[in-house]
């Protein structure tokens, strides 16, 4: 059933005047390729343990005109 999974993961620059910016996202999931999918098996491995890696976030077409900011940390938890 996972194997059909995908988690997207969107980092948002928070603003208290006017709406949040994305600044890029990434994907993690079976189907993906390198660190994305062997984050998303270890996870799958170790339910209810943290699972952390570093990804660089991707830019959608949605928000092009964001340059992503390289080195951003993602944390996730199973469970």
């Amino acid at each position: 059933m996972l194997r059909k999974v995908n988690l997207e993961l969107t980092v948002l620059d928070y603003d208290r005047i006017g709406g949040s910016d994305p600044i890029g996202k990434v994907l993690l999931g079976y189907n993906r390729k390198k660190l994305e999918k062997k984050h998303w098996v270890e996870m799958v491995e170790n339910p209810r343990r943290p699972v952390i890696h570093w990804h660089v976030l991707q830019v959608s077409p949605t928000y092009k005109h964001i340059s992503p900011r390289k080195g951003v940390g993602e944390r996730s938890r199973t469970g």
